[in-house]
């Protein structure tokens, strides 16, 4: 298998260099050596790693873990529930929950994808006010500006 990706990767840069050599090199001693290539290739082949689609299983396994405490007494986002977790947390939670939903049709899924996406919100909203920008959204969405 790795002889024939090398020999696929040599072809593919031949054809794009116009020469024998696989990586253009300068100086050329830089690719005596053999770590520009091994580099280059490790680069290149991280590149073309593709993020898996949850399975049914991990998508119920991160569903139950995460709606704990997730929502109070009347189903509704906790608002405060998840002091612990940054925005980035938040917004991954949502997309990965909103994939589950839409991939194996299951509302709790999305649920848990809109709890998480009204957590981020609220810091929005929190963190506009405490900057008071307020004011300066509603004067620039009433003139338009969206």
């Amino acid at each position: 298998m790795p002889d024939t990706l090398a020999r696929s990767l040599r072809l593919f840069f031949a054809s794009l260099t116009g020469r024998g050599n696989w990586f253009p090199c300068v100086p050329p001693q830089m690719c005596q050596s053999g770590a520009v290539k091994t580099l280059f290739a490790v680069v290149l082949l991280s590149s073309l790693a593709v993020a898996q689609e949850p399975s049914l299983r991990q998508c119920r396994t991160e569903a139950t873990r995460w709606r704990i405490g997730l929502f109070d007494a009347q189903g509704e986002a906790d608002l405060e529930s998840s002091p612990h977790l940054s925005a980035e947390d938040l917004m991954k939670r949502s997309d990965e929950m909103a994939e589950c939903a839409a991939r194996f049709k299951k509302n709790t899924f999305l649920e848990i994808s809109r709890g998480y996406y009204i957590i981020y919100q609220w810091r929005v909203y929190k963190f506009v006010g405490r900057h008071n920008l307020l004011q300066q959204f509603a004067a620039e969405d009433q003139a338009g500006q969206r």
